[in-house]
């Protein structure tokens, strides 16, 4: 029994301040994640798309230690992640994301027939490819930044099962055996976050707090089953804190740590599967008047049943 091991690396680019009132287009448009609104203003529009890559050959096992993945296990993934972002008023925002992955893992293992001298290769390939899952989501400023600098913002997210889940295709030929598996989960997700934020120009924090939880659904969960099975969806809880440095109009600095623990998803017949991660990761933003480039890479200090591999993330950011 097989099962695709893959990335998932899940970056949330924030937008940020309060009341409506009149403001300067380019003053808003120009800010950096240091000091811009803590929801779009009304009438905004963002675009928005992570690009996240890994080479994937170590996790965190099960007593928390880090190893590479053993019978020559070697795979290697791209994710991009989409969105678009509208201010409705100076204090709710709309959010509007999906997500692509390319995956691909393969791994090969000798093993002799009994009673003979001959030995055999067996090679797996797994592919994950295609849009994952639609997300509808509000932002809305529980309390406006006000003039000390704090602010707090809670969001709602509706994770829609539109992608393809499960696995979509095996064949076992030749001493190859390949599985092609959708990126959706295959089941209704609902999730939620609360954002503070302190600003003492060119210094600011965020604080975020981020829950989501999967509802049932029913997918072919396993390489080798023929029909769909029901399953729990996975959920999760995450803490991030953020240290932000403007250095000049142009370049700011962002220092994150975050931590999540995670239940994976499983068959309803199973025990659900605990899993966690540490991981610091800096960021480097150059921003050009509304368009923005920021670059981070990942680096996981602690876990346990997951992945250890480093990771490295572009964001492009356009305002209108």
């Amino acid at each position: 029994m097989r099962r695709i091991i893959t990335v998932a690396l899940l970056l949330y680019s924030w937008t940020l301040t309060g009341q409506e009132n009149q403001v300067i287009p380019g003053e808003i448009k120009y800010r950096t994640f240091v000091n811009e609104p803590l929801t779009l203003k009304k009438g905004f529009f963002v675009i928005q798309s992570a690009f996240s890559t890994t080479i994937i050959d170590q996790l965190f096992n099960d007593s928390g230690d880090k190893e590479y993945f053993t019978d020559n296990l070697w795979a290697s993934g791209i994710l991009i992640f989409p969105n678009i972002n509208y201010g409705l008023s100076d204090q709710i925002e709309l959010e509007l994301s999906t997500s692509y992955e390319s995956t691909v893992v393969r791994s090969s293992s000798e093993f002799t027939i009994p009673s003979s001298y001959y030995a055999v290769i067996q090679e797996s390939r797994g592919k994950r490819v295609g849009l994952g899952d639609i997300s509808l989501g509000v932002h809305y400023q529980l309390i406006p930044e006000n003039i000390a600098g704090s602010g707090l913002v809670s969001t709602l997210r509706v994770i829609l099962p539109t992608g393809k889940a499960g696995i979509q295709e095996q064949t076992d030929t030749a001493g190859l055996f390949e599985v092609k598996e959708g990126i959706g989960t295959g089941a209704l997700g609902l999730s939620g976050t609360i954002l503070y934020r302190k600003s003492f120009f060119p210094f600011s924090t965020q604080l975020f707090f981020d829950y989501k939880y999967g509802f049932r659904g029913e997918k072919v969960f396993y390489a080798g089953d023929v029909s769909p099975s029901e399953f729990q969806g996975s959920s999760y809880y995450s803490l991030t804190a953020n240290f932000n440095i403007q250095l000049n109009d142009w370049i700011a600095l962002r220092q994150q740590l975050f931590y999540s623990q995670n239940k994976r998803e499983r068959l309803l017949t199973e025990e659900a599967e605990s899993t966690y991660l540490l991981q610091y990761t800096p960021f480097v933003s150059f921003q050009i008047k509304s368009f923005r480039v920021i670059q981070a890479f990942g680096l996981p200090l602690k876990g346990k049943n997951t992945g250890a591999d480093k990771n490295f993330t572009v964001i492009l950011r356009y305002i209108l």
